[in-house]
């Protein structure tokens, strides 16, 4: 995805004007940031599960938002909190690493203008595309790239922070696991993501165990659903067949996933008002050992080695012009944590990991002298933004 999409000019349209580009920029950091909307999901289901009498206690309060009265609600069962949790934290993993994932491809190039970028980005065939090349090892993005989109330049020095050499390794090591992790988990859950997400129709709750030759291999949190799924994935137009699939989850190991997921996308938010805005900010640095954990963290406290189960729906044969059930057949997808994510969560685990904020201080580049014309492209412009 090159810098400037849509600025030149394609099927007749004229090109954009780039003096508009000012303008936009300011609009959009001027906002707080998707990772602030996130950070608000992921408190709300933090509140959900509380079991604090203050909880309880707020709900029971009448509310009122500007003219509208409303009188208290009774606080949820546990067992429909839990539910909720297992499905919100599923949907909202989803929806961070998409966003994260799409702001990444925005900004990754240095365009003048990151939000055209964004926008352009409608078409989720090229979208899967995109998130694709980041899954495996042969797509992994040059370590100077990541640094300047989440730490603010491709070195310590360029970037102007104030931190160890250590750190800075260690922290691109993570930007860049989390970028993977993200996109492995969209392209590769994205029917569990439908199920939770359109409908409601994926079924949370405590599942049943699975046994295996006398060993459990999974079992705990879930989320049932249906899904239709090529017989043979290289001819996606052949034959399909119906599936019974569980797809086992871990509530903390989300909403630690979703808390690493919004450090990034606060980053990145704050190297690009600096340098698109001159405002100076903090970035929050994610290390390699946290994306490991997170990994981790959900098959270890599960003790499973299944991430997922799909039983085949029940078809009928005919022998001999009888009717008859068709053979079943199980498709159970295993777990391989390697030793490395294995010793990460080792060092982490049952550890109070602070988070580690660093101050992103402008630079001489980052300087902005701001506009006093009184024109201006859009009404919506923050004040001295414009550029005519």
């Amino acid at each position: 995805m090159g810098a400037g999409r849509g600025t030149g000019k394609r099927n007749g349209q004229p090109p954009l004007a780039t003096e508009q580009y000012s303008e936009l920029n300011a609009t959009f950091y001027s906002s707080g940031g998707p990772h602030e909307y996130i950070r608000a999901r992921l408190q709300s289901i933090i509140f959900t599960l509380s079991d604090a009498d203050e909880a309880e206690a707020i709900l029971q309060q009448d509310l009122s938002i500007g003219t509208m009265q409303a009188g208290g609600s009774r606080r949820l069962s546990q067992e429909v909190r839990q539910r909720y949790a297992l499905m919100e934290s599923t949907v909202l993993i989803h929806h961070a690493g998409e966003a994260l994932l799409r702001l990444w491809m925005a900004h990754k190039d240095s365009p003048s203008c990151p939000w055209l970028e964004v926008a352009s980005l409608t078409t989720p065939r090229v979208f899967k595309e995109e998130a694709e090349k980041h899954t495996s090892d042969a797509g992994r993005i040059p370590r100077s790239t990541i640094a300047s989109v989440f730490l603010g330049g491709n070195t310590r020095e360029d970037a102007h922070v104030e931190m160890t050499e250590g750190q800075w390794e260690r922290s691109i090591d993570g930007f860049q696991e989390l970028l993977r992790l993200v996109a492995h988990t969209i392209t590769s859950e994205a029917t569990l993501y439908n199920a939770a997400k359109h409908g409601l129709v994926g079924l949370p709750g405590d599942q049943a165990d699975i046994v295996y030759e006398g060993k459990r291999v999974a079992g705990g949190g879930g989320i049932t659903f249906l899904e239709k799924t090529p017989d043979n994935t290289k001819f996606r137009s052949g034959p399909h067949s119906w599936w019974l699939t569980t797809s086992f989850t871990n509530l903390e190991a989300n909403l630690f996933l979703i808390e690493l997921t919004v450090r990034a996308i606060s980053s990145l938010w704050a190297v690009a008002r600096r340098r698109y805005l001159g405002v100076p900010g903090e970035v929050v640095l994610v290390s390699l050992d946290e994306v490991l954990t997170a990994v981790a963290m959900g098959p270890i406290a599960d003790n499973r080695m299944l991430s997922s189960f799909s039983e085949s729906l029940v078809t009928y044969t005919y022998e001999s012009g009888l009717q008859q059930f068709g053979q079943r057949v199980h498709r159970p997808s295993l777990i391989r944590l390697g030793p490395d994510v294995v010793e990460a969560f080792d060092r982490v685990s049952g550890e109070h990991v602070p988070m580690t904020f660093v101050a992103l201080p402008l630079r001489e580049q980052d300087k902005r002298t701001p506009s006093t014309s009184n024109r201006q492209f859009f009404r919506s412009s923050p004040p001295g933004s414009s550029s005519v």
